[in-house]
């Protein structure tokens, strides 16, 4: 059973109402709200977890290479 064309239509036009809503709204947003910029601080807690993090990686990495390098001589 195929929808008629005026289920058809009746659907496309709630979809349109909604994006019509949605932009307004998106709009109505920008206009209203400033974008607000990370904190300096915030900024400088992040590179400072993601750099231990690599950190820790590369220290991971390297015991994996020492663990397969004495695998190969036992």
């Amino acid at each position: 059973m195929s929808p008629n064309g005026e289920e058809v239509a009746a659907a496309e036009g709630r979809q349109q109402r909604r994006a019509d809503a949605g932009r307004e709204r998106a709009g109505a947003l920008e206009k209203n709200e400033e974008v607000k910029e990370e904190p300096r601080d915030t900024q400088s807690k992040l590179l400072d977890l993601l750099m231990g993090l690599t950190e820790r990686m590369e220290a991971s990495q390297g015991q994996l290479e020492e663990k397969e390098r004495l695998k190969g001589h036992g």
